[in-house]
């Protein structure tokens, strides 16, 4: 039993098993579904793009806040302690320099 998956010109694929040809009409789907749909990697690119903003600000103002250690984590994970009123604090003051 060999199979071969082969990319035809028009983005569809075939499969070749034995000799025989069949379209896969589930892969075509499943491979273009984004294809004609740019809102999912825009929206991923921009909430990437307000991550690392946010991470940059509070390690470059590291110094303004109250806390004196754990400066990576606390920048890797700001998303999840933003929720927090003292680290909502700090948070303002490394972003605003107060």
């Amino acid at each position: 039993m060999f199979y071969a998956l082969s990319q035809l010109p028009l983005g569809s694929f075939r499969l070749n098993f034995q000799g025989e040809t069949n379209h896969i009409d589930e892969s075509i789907i499943a491979l273009s579904y984004y294809e004609d749909k740019p809102m999912p990697t825009l929206l991923g690119l921009l909430l990437l793009g307000g991550y690392g903003y946010g991470a940059w600000k509070f390690w470059t103002g590291f110094n303004r806040t109250n806390f004196s250690s754990g400066k990576l984590y606390l920048t890797l994970l700001w998303p999840v302690f933003i929720v927090s009123a003292s680290y909502r604090q700090n948070f303002t003051r490394a972003l605003k320099g107060r």
